[in-house]
C-alpha cells in the first residue's frame, strides 16, 4: 500500500538528511561524498542558492518547491525532483 499526496511531504530531518536518505540506503557512507551528491542534487534541481545556508533546518519548514527537493529521491540514485546523484 502506498500514498500519494498532492503537496509534498518530506520527513521530519533536515533538508541535508531528507537527501542524503535514499544514498545511505543504498550503502553510501562517506560524509564528504554525501555532501557533494546533496550540493549537486541541489543545483540539479535549482534550489541551491535558496537552501544552501539551511541545510541543517528541518525540510518541514519549507514551501512546496524546495519541500519538493528535500524529500528524498525515488530509489538510491535520484536525489532532489528525481535528479540522477552522479
Amino acid at each position: 500500500m502506498g500514498l500519494v499526496l498532492s503537496k509534498p511531504v518530506p520527513l521530519p530531518r533536515s533538508i541535508f538528511e531528507n537527501l542524503a536518505l535514499a544514498p545511505r540506503m543504498a550503502g553510501r557512507k562517506d560524509r564528504r561524498e554525501m555532501e557533494e551528491l546533496v550540493e549537486r542534487s541541489l543545483k540539479a534541481a535549482r534550489l541551491w542558492d535558496e537552501v544552501k545556508d539551511r541545510l541543517r533546518t528541518p525540510a518541514l519548514n519549507l514551501s512546496g518547491g524546495p519541500a519538493a527537493a528535500a524529500l528524498p529521491g525515488p530509489d538510491p540514485g535520484h536525489g532532489a525532483r528525481g535528479h540522477p546523484f552522479g
